[in-house]
Order: C-alpha cells, then sequence, then structure tokens
C-alpha cells in the first residue's frame, strides 16, 4: 500500500512541475479559493513524506524490526490527526459545497481505516510480544 501511494506522489510530482495548476485544475474544484489551492499543495507534501515514512515502516514491519512498530504507532495517530484536519479544512475553505460533505465524509472514513487498523493491531500485546521476541538480544556463549 505504501508502495502504491509513493509510486502515484512520484508520478505526480513531475506532474505538478509541467503542469502548475495540477492541484488545483485537475484534483480540487477550479472555483476553489486561493487559500484552498495553498492548502491542496501543503497536503499533497504532507501526504507524500506520509507515504514514504508508510513504506519504510511497511519493509520494518515485515522485517520485524523494534522501529518499525514505533513507527507505525506514530504514523497511525498522526494519520488521524491529519486526515481529520485535512478533511475539516478542505469543507472550511470551500463551504458552499454541501454535496461534497458527503465525500469528505467518506473520504474521512476511508482515510481513518488503515490509521485505525495500523493502531489497534500494533498496540495489542500479542503484536508486541512478537516484535520484543524477534528483536531479543541472546547472549553468545
Amino acid at each position: 500500500m505504501g508502495a502504491m501511494g509513493l509510486g502515484f506522489s512520484l508520478l505526480l510530482v513531475p506532474l505538478s512541475i509541467v503542469w502548475p495548476d495540477l492541484a488545483s485544475s485537475f484534483i480540487y474544484d477550479p472555483t476553489a479559493t486561493n487559500a484552498y489551492r495553498a492548502w491542496a499543495y501543503v497536503s499533497f507534501g504532507i501526504d507524500t513524506v506520509l507515504t514514504i515514512v508508510l513504506l519504510i515502516t511497511g519493509i520494518g514491519i515485515f522485517k520485524m524490526r523494534g522501529w518499525a512498530r514505533t513507527n507505525a504507532l506514530i504514523f497511525g495517530a498522526v494519520s488521524v490527526v491529519i486526515t481529520i484536519t485535512e478533511q475539516a479544512l478542505k469543507y472550511a475553505m470551500n463551504p458552499g459545497v454541501f454535496g461534497g460533505l458527503i465525500g469528505i465524509i467518506g473520504g474521512t472514513l476511508l482515510g481513518l481505516a488503515l490509521p485505525v487498523v495500523m493502531l489497534v493491531v500494533m498496540s495489542r500485546a500479542g503484536t508486541k510480544a512478537r516484535f520484543e521476541a524477534a528483536n531479543a538480544v541472546t547472549p553468545r556463549g
């Protein structure tokens, strides 16, 4: 999932250089305010960084690295806050789009799915024990 997100991010970066209004004309409503357009670019940057962190964390989880579990917990918490903030700002900066409210609610729920599942799974005692066992240092004898 992180690899897909990174792929899309890396695809959109060169496109946004060639086509500067990509975020405002392709993804967002062209009648949006300048503040809304600015937030679109900031949001794109934040999401790209989080995608890279997710990819690195996923590789670490696959290898049962202790730091990856910590990263996953931090990523989950930060993603929940950012997802809710992004969706609230989208509505606050474009309040005339009541029909978009349904999309905002749906987008928020969809955007929260992975971070919440990650927080729940990585917080479980069994998961913590597996990571600790995988990273236990055994004395050489």
